[in-house]
C-alpha cells in the first residue's frame, strides 16, 4: 500500500514538471530575448517602413544597401575560408598557422563590425531631423534583427 502510494506521487510528480517543461518550451522566451518584429524585407523593410523614408531616400538606401551586403559577402567567404583551414591545422598539430588563422578571422570580424557601423553613419545621414529621432530610437533593434540567432549553427 505504502509502495503504490510513493509510486502515484512520483507519477504525478513528474507529469506536473513534464506540463512544466511542455509549456515553458511553447510559451517561454526565445534565447537573447525576443527580435523586434519585421515583414517580408527583413531590416530594410522594418527601416523603411518605420524611418518612412520616401522615394529618393528609398533609392539611396537600397544602394547603400547593396553596397554593404556586397561588403559583408567578401568578408564572410572570407571568414569561412580561413575556417575551412582549421580542421587540417588541427590534425597536422600547427598551432602557429592555427593562431594566424585566427587573428585573420577576427581581422575580418572587425572590419565587418567597421563595415556595418559606416553603413548606419551613411543611413542616418540619409535621414531628415525627424526621422533621426526615430532613427536614434530603433537602431538596437535593427542591430538585433541583423545579429545571427543567439547559440550559433551547431558544429
Amino acid at each position: 500500500m505504502e509502495k503504490s502510494r510513493f509510486l502515484m506521487i512520483v507519477i504525478i510528480f513528474l507529469l506536473i514538471l513534464n506540463l512544466g517543461t511542455l509549456t515553458f518550451l511553447f510559451l517561454g522566451k526565445r534565447p537573447g530575448g525576443p527580435r523586434p518584429p519585421h515583414g517580408k524585407e527583413g531590416p530594410a523593410g522594418f527601416i523603411v517602413d518605420e524611418l518612412q523614408l520616401n522615394d529618393q531616400q528609398q533609392a539611396a538606401f537600397n544602394d547603400l544597401k547593396k553596397e554593404h551586403q556586397g561588403q559583408m559577402r567578401i568578408m564572410e567567404d572570407s571568414m569561412r575560408i580561413q575556417r575551412e583551414l582549421l580542421p587540417d591545422l588541427i590534425v597536422l598539430g600547427q598551432k602557429a598557422t592555427a593562431d594566424s588563422v585566427a587573428m585573420r578571422i577576427g581581422g575580418y570580424q572587425e572590419q565587418i563590425e567597421v563595415y556595418t557601423f559606416d553603413h548606419f553613419v551613411k543611413v542616418q545621414a540619409l535621414c531628415n531631423d525627424e526621422q533621426k529621432k526615430k532613427f536614434k530610437n530603433i537602431i538596437g533593434d535593427i542591430l538585433k534583427m541583423m545579429a545571427p540567432p543567439k547559440g550559433g549553427p551547431p558544429r
